[in-house]
């Protein structure tokens, strides 16, 4: 009776087919580690999707504390929010609670991306 591998043992297979194993084939490097090709294959698609669904994930968002500024020409508040996507915001406002407004609806929405 076949000793049952551990996923363990599957990825270090892998690593090694992916590194030098391709050259030799899936029939003679299956054959060479006592394991049947469909296994091969099911693990060289396992691995590979959960490696592809890992570097899809989004990074954490990220905030910054953001302060109104007061000019003093017209006594109006501005204030510009880069987003990491690479948008920018600018905002005039002549009151200092509608930019807060505004800037809790972005947070808001940044939340849910």
């Amino acid at each position: 009776m076949k000793k049952r591998l551990q996923r363990s043992d599957y990825e270090r297979l892998i690593a090694e087919y992916e590194a030098k194993g391709k050259a030799e084939g899936q029939q003679a490097f299956a054959g060479r580690h006592g394991i049947s090709v469909s296994t091969l294959q099911h693990w060289l698609y396992q691995l590979r999707r959960e490696k592809r669904a890992k570097q899809r994930r989004k990074p954490p968002v990220e905030f910054v504390e953001v302060k109104p500024v007061k000019t003093r020409e017209h006594r109006t508040e501005r204030v510009e929010i880069e987003l990491p996507v690479g948008v920018v915001i600018r905002l005039t406002s002549a009151s200092g609670a509608e930019i807060a407004d505004v800037v809790r609806e972005v947070s808001s929405l940044a939340t849910r991306c």
